[in-house]
């Protein structure tokens, strides 16, 4: 991959009905922006360093089970746990 990536956590933002949507990144960075209508597209791609991060942790734990070895049920505990997480960041569900 090139470039760098913009570090998490990014936010929607908005300064009122009918104004375009923007995502920002730490520090106030601009990541993009989009139209009000695509408030769901909008909070997926909010979401994306969490997810990504997600995926980075679904890798290093299934690493960390087939290395030092884990019961089936623990694995899918773990997995389903980190899904989740990530499932309901995106939908705006999370605690």
């Amino acid at each position: 991959m090139k470039g760098k990536l913009t570090q998490g956590p990014w936010c929607l933002q908005s300064q009122g009905t009918g104004e375009p949507l923007s995502i920002m990144g730490q520090d106030n960075r601009f990541i993009c922006r989009m139209d009000e209508g695509s408030f769901k597209d909008a909070e997926l791609i909010a979401a994306a360093p969490e997810l990504l991060e997600a995926c980075r942790e679904i890798k290093r734990t299934l690493e960390q089970f087939y290395t030092q070895g884990a019961t089936p049920e623990q694995r899918r505990a773990a997995l389903l746990d980190i899904a989740s997480a990530a499932i309901a960041k995106v939908e705006g569900k999370e605690g």
